[in-house]
């Protein structure tokens, strides 16, 4: 799913005035956080959050499946921005719920990493 298509969804499903440029910041944010939060905790060896531009055709880490978990992200943004308390709560609520959602489904599919070995070095005695 590309950010283009999140944008997209976000314009047709919710009235709003906002720049597509400040979505596609925070399009940006949400993935850095879900590769901070989740990929980095699981047994991956690359970030897939790209170093590169951060673009319209960039593809979003997390699968369509959890599209909402764009939509309240960016929703509960706005939301805070102009202050309305009540569909920030709503929306954070939301959000939370659908970001737990993507993190056990990423943590059923991901091996967790395996703690490394920690060997006790005794000196001398007592």
């Amino acid at each position: 799913m590309k950010v283009s298509d999140i944008i997209a969804r976000y314009n047709a499903e919710i009235s709003n005035e906002i720049d597509d440029s400040l979505k596609l910041t925070l399009i940006h944010d949400c993935d850095n956080r879900i590769q901070t939060d989740i990929i980095d905790t699981h047994a991956a060896d690359e970030d897939l959050v790209p170093d590169k531009e951060y673009t319209m055709d960039t593809e979003a880490l997390a699968p369509e499946a959890f599209l909402p978990v764009y939509l309240l992200y960016i929703d509960q943004a706005i939301a805070w921005n102009r202050n309305d308390m009540d569909r920030y709560n709503a929306a954070s609520q939301r959000f939370n719920t659908a970001y737990n959602e993507l993190f056990k489904w990423y943590s059923r599919h991901h091996a967790a990493p395996q703690p490394k070995p920690h060997y006790f070095l005794h000196r001398g005695g007592l």
